[in-house]
Formats: structure tokens, C-alpha cells, sequence
């Protein structure tokens, strides 16, 4: 009931309630949900019909190192999506625009508990926040034209710039240094 309680539903259009990073255009048929033993996100929707589930994670450019790019960002993200399972297929990552910004797709089928799972795994690199779109479905619900549509319907919401420290890339010693 958490998730859903800082949900603001305006029409079709989900927000990230305070946090106020992202917002999602939903299509007829899907609707915002609390997802259990997902990825933890503010936006989360599913057509339960068709068994299809797509969540938007945002991350303010504050929380990162001012060298954070969109290629390390995906990768580190992608791999904390792959950890839980075995992962069968992956393409991409494949760069793209949404919303006008620049973004990176992979697509994956992940074995998580002897049943297969389709990804649609958008990064995006916004002014304020870095956004993952995740969608995903079993393969036989799978629709990739479908899920490009729900991420059509992303925008990262207006408001002010976050401050994004220059941090200097140090150098860590090793344990054990040869002179």
C-alpha cells in the first residue's frame, strides 16, 4: 500500500509523487500497481490482463560523481538487474532518443526461478535525474512495439537543475605499494 499511497494519478499520466523526477503516460488497459519482489521504483504499472509490467526509476545527477556517463550508468544498471538470474539472450545496448534525450536499450531473457522473463531495459541520460524504463513480460506475452509505445509516454518532469559536484577521479593506492 506504500507505493501506492505517493502515486499521483492525473488521467493517464503516472508521477513519482514528491520526488518529482519522471512521469509516465500509461495506455489504455495498464494501471498503477505496488509491485512485490520487483525493482524498487515510484512509478509502477502493469496490464495484468496480459501479464505485462513496466516500472520508471529515476536518480537525481546529484547522487553521482560528476564523470557518470549514460554507457557506465546502463552497464551498471543492467548487471544489477541480471544478478538475480541466469541470463539466456541479450541485445544491445543499442542507442536511441526518448523524450529527447539520449538513451541506451538492451533487451534480455533472465531465468528467475525456472521461469523466463523478457526485458525491455531503457537507460536514460535526462537533465535532472538518470531514468531506467524497465518492461517486462514472458516471452509469450512479450511485444517489443507495445513496450516502445510505454516508453514513448516518458517524460522527466521540469524543475531545477541538481547540483553535480565536479568530483575529481582519485586514484586508490593499493594494499601493498612496490618502490
Amino acid at each position: 500500500m506504500g507505493l501506492l499511497t505517493i502515486l499521483r494519478s492525473t488521467g493517464g499520466t503516472l508521477t513519482d509523487g514528491d520526488v518529482g523526477l519522471a512521469q509516465i503516460y500509461l495506455l489504455r488497459g495498464w494501471k498503477r500497481v505496488a509491485l512485490s519482489g520487483g525493482p524498487d521504483a515510484a512509478i509502477q504499472a502493469a496490464d495484468r490482463l496480459r501479464r505485462r509490467f513496466v516500472v520508471v526509476h529515476s536518480d537525481s545527477r546529484e547522487d553521482f560523481v560528476s564523470y557518470m556517463d549514460l554507457s557506465t550508468f546502463g552497464t551498471i544498471a543492467f548487471a544489477r538487474l541480471t544478478a538475480a538470474g541466469q541470463v539466456l539472450e541479450i541485445y544491445g545496448p543499442a542507442p536511441r532518443m526518448v523524450s529527447g534525450f539520449a538513451a541506451e536499450h538492451r533487451e534480455m531473457v533472465l531465468a528467475l526461478d525456472r521461469v523466463l522473463i523478457k526485458y525491455h531495459h531503457t537507460v536514460i541520460a535526462g537533465d535532472r535525474a538518470l531514468h531506467q524504463v524497465i518492461a517486462w513480460s514472458t516471452p509469450s506475452a512479450y511485444d517489443p512495439k507495445l513496450f516502445d509505445r510505454v516508453l514513448g509516454g516518458f517524460r522527466e518532469r521540469p524543475g531545477p537543475l541538481p547540483i553535480v559536484r565536479d568530483t575529481p577521479l582519485v586514484e586508490v593506492p593499493a594494499d601493498y605499494q612496490v618502490h
